[in-house]
């Protein structure tokens, strides 16, 4: 994956969140997309006000920031798990369960067409498919949207806005975007994930994230000495069940 402009017909870029409680890090995230290219999302970055403190997590998301789910070829549906909306805002509770992960937190899948303006609109004859993400409009009206100048904003997480189809993703401190973009940039797939797990994979196995292309036969001769390997382990197990 590489952060690399797409002057190509498609591409994967790695946006990084990180610490979002940096006074610029609204700007250092949008610079991230910026350098991509043209996307036909139209991302803009920005913050939502700080009212967690004041109120329930349970109210915070049902009335303030509900958040949604559209699976493939389905009609949208309000997201009732609290805990799933917990993991879009924050992720230390999955960094304590499972340190090493890569859940889609927050995700989103679109296409788009040329508009009679010339700007991006939303593909009729595409679905759009999202997870975990809210509705620009809903979240203005609930004035959760901040004005810098004025508000104090929430410290530990910043809103992606797809100002083209009007979701929004949620990017908790110290997560990543997984940006997938083809047909020059209009078409988009945008996943939210641990950015802490994601440059651990990363550091681990870094043949599954550079741009050579993979080499298929030694991916296969991988593959059959792992399952040669878990084989030798189950068959040990089980000759020690059989003993005792």
């Amino acid at each position: 994956m590489s952060t690399a402009a797409n002057t190509e017909s498609s591409g994967s870029h790695i946006v990084w969140v990180g610490n979002t409680t940096v006074p610029d890090a609204v700007e250092l995230v949008q610079d991230q997309i910026n350098s991509i290219g043209f996307l036909a999302a139209l991302y803009e970055v920005i913050r939502p006000v700080d009212i967690r403190s004041y109120v329930s997590s349970r109210r915070y998301f049902k009335r303030y920031m509900p958040l949604y789910d559209r699976p493939d070829e389905e009609e949208e549906q309000l997201v009732t798990d609290l805990w799933q909306c917990r993991e879009a805002a924050t992720m230390a509770r999955m960094r304590r369960n499972q340190p090493i992960n890569m859940q889609s937190f927050s995700y989103e899948f679109a296409t788009f067409d040329v508009g009679r303006n010339g700007w991006p609109v939303a593909s009729k004859e595409s679905s759009i498919s999202y997870r975990s993400i809210a509705h620009y409009e809903e979240l203005d009206e609930n004035g959760l949207i901040s004005d810098d100048r004025y508000d104090e904003y929430d410290s530990t997480l910043l809103l992606l806005r797809d100002r083209t189809t009007g979701n929004v993703l949620l990017l908790p401190d110290q997560s990543a975007i997984i940006i997938n973009q083809w047909h020059s940039g209009w078409g988009v797939e945008a996943s939210v994930v641990d950015g802490i797990s994601l440059s651990a994979l990363m550091t681990r196995y870094p043949k599954l994230f550079d741009d050579c292309p993979v080499d298929e036969y030694d991916m296969m001769s991988e593959i059959l000495a792992l399952e040669e390997q878990l084989n030798r382990i189950c068959g040990s197990l089980y000759d020690n069940n059989q003993k005792e």
